[in-house]
């Protein structure tokens, strides 16, 4: 079906403000036409990200962190790379800053903190806590321990060998002798 036809076909089953409003349709552009559409629109963006300043930008990268962490905690996939670590890992990549830097701000040892990086130590929930007054707000505390309760919800899910070892302090299953 050609272009005119389908647009007919359209205008048959609906008025053209109801179209207009949701559909887009398609323009024949030639090859310099479309060249000159995309030089536009590059320039328009260069504008509007000039127009930015790095604070704002740093705001919206940290908010677009703060939904990713969101999305992977309202999944149902445990995911073994996503852990405090690295999110951290990120939240320190965006300020543009070294671990010794976020340390001395949050009133941490820089070893320490590399702890947390690294997965080798739980974030406390003070920790968790100034990373949400550092983060104004934007990363709340809620969500660094939403992290950690996905991993050992999921460790505490698939450990057989740990279930094996803890039956021998069960004498007796509720309720069934």
């Amino acid at each position: 079906m050609e272009d005119n036809e389908l647009f007919d076909d359209l205008l048959r089953q609906h008025d053209p403000k109801q179209l207009a409003e949701s559909h887009i349709f398609p323009a024949a552009l030639t090859e310099k036409e479309k060249q000159e559409t995309s030089a536009s629109l590059q320039k328009v963006l260069r504008q509007k990200r000039a127009i930015i300043s790095s604070e704002d930008e740093r705001t919206l990268t940290l908010m677009q962190l703060r939904f990713q962490i969101e999305e992977y905690l309202n999944g149902d996939h445990f995911d073994s790379e996503k852990t405090v670590g690295f999110f951290l890992a990120a939240y320190i990549r965006i300020l543009g800053k070294k671990q010794k830097s976020l340390a001395s701000e949050i009133n941490t040892s820089a070893t320490e903190l590399n702890h947390y990086v690294k997965n080798s130590r739980n974030l406390p929930m003070e920790i968790m806590v100034r990373l949400e007054l550092h983060s104004h707000g934007i990363i709340p505390a809620e969500d660094w321990l939403g992290l950690i309760s996905k991993e050992k919800f999921y460790q505490l899910k698939t450990n057989q060998s740990l279930r094996e070892q803890q039956r021998k302090f069960v004498s007796t299953v509720a309720g069934m002798a």
